[in-house]
């Protein structure tokens, strides 16, 4: 089965569900889920062996990750140690890139300070220190280091400029390669995140599940090859997977959405399109499921009858087809919770 829009609708329809039991306002609130769409990217570039300015694109993500960002996820302990050696692994991958580091060297004014990113200027005293790492993980994806923006980052996080380590420590540090094989379906569990984020930012700038689904197509219709960013043209045809992915985090972090850069990542990995809406249905309705169900309030029963809920969810989507869609798939899975897990 190839592309059908009846089947991206139903995953807009079932992504506003979900964000429903989330967060009732979540069409006025203003959560950053191209921010997410964007660590996801990060990660999957993590499954690379990455280098150069690529790794500090991974290492902000992580940084973001440390900082806690998930506004549908319980926030985390703050952890000052955790994310003071996150810092230091950024501030090494930007070193290691080889490019001056004078600026860090340089005490600016950093409340005045302006950075120029993609489309707009950004007045850094302006930005929250979560919208400041958006900007310096932007910034890497394409390319660019920015010192000061960085020194900003360290000031939020409570340190003083007088602290910083110097650049022979930072350099000194030994980071090991990476050496374990990549994981395919975590890739493509990755990217199918990723798709959750994009279609909820639709939904939410739009704000009407009808025009966010025009909206939706008609951006998936699209399928110009050139990317303007940040100054630059890139051909889809001509540059390479982890350009691309290059290019969807920076985009990310600019606030724009591009699905013909998505679906090439999506060839890049060997993911079809109907093998996302698989996945995609399949998460999705066992997290709608689980919600309406009383997850949150802890009244959920995982395990029926010895085995965890998504093992049932596995054996029904070995008969169930993309035809039927996921309304069908979330009745068989109630149908097996009455039986296994209420009855037993």
């Amino acid at each position: 089965m190839t592309f059908n829009p009846a089947m991206l609708g139903t995953m807009l329809k079932y992504q506003e569900n979900l964000n429903d039991v989330f967060d009732p306002a979540w069409r006025t609130n203003r959560h950053r889920y191209l921010r997410a769409a964007g660590v996801e990217c990060a990660e999957l570039m993590d499954d690379y062996e990455h280098h150069d300015l690529r790794t500090a694109v991974v290492e902000c993500s992580k940084l973001i990750e440390h900082t806690g960002y998930k506004w549908w996820k319980k926030a985390p302990q703050n952890n000052e140690a955790q994310l003071k050696d996150d810092m230091i692994r950024l501030l090494r991958a930007l070193l290691s890139s080889g490019t001056d580091h004078e600026d860090l060297l340089t005490t600016h004014d950093l409340d005045n300070l302006t950075i120029q990113f993609d489309w707009r200027e950004y007045r850094v005293g302006l930005l929250s220190t979560l919208e400041k790492m958006d900007l310096m993980m932007g910034l890497c994806s394409a390319g660019r280091i920015s010192y000061p923006l960085f020194q900003a980052i360290w000031v939020d996080l409570g340190h003083t400029l007088e602290g910083l380590p110097t650049v022979s420590d930072v350099l000194a540090i030994n980071v090991a390669k990476k050496t374990h094989a990549m994981d395919i379906k975590q890739m493509m569990l990755e990217v199918v995140d990723m798709a959750h984020f994009l279609l909820s930012e639709v939904a939410r700038d739009m704000n009407d599940p009808e025009a966010a689904k025009a909206k939706l197509l008609t951006l998936w219709a699209n399928t110009e090859s050139v990317v303007n960013f940040d100054g630059k043209h890139y051909d889809l045809d001509a540059v390479d997977a982890f350009t691309r992915m290059d290019l969807m985090v920076g985009l990310c972090c600019s606030g724009r959405i591009n699905f013909e850069l998505y679906r090439r990542i999506m060839v890049d990995i060997g993911l079809s399109f109907p093998s996302l809406y698989r996945m995609y249905a399949a998460k999705n309705v066992l997290n709608l499921f689980r919600q309406h169900n009383g997850d949150k309030q802890g009244t959920y029963i995982k395990v029926w009858m010895g085995r965890e809920d998504n093992v049932y969810l596995a054996e029904l989507m070995e008969t169930w087809t993309e035809a039927e869609g996921m309304d069908v798939l979330y009745a068989r899975l109630a149908d097996c919770y009455k039986e296994f897990a209420l009855q037993a």
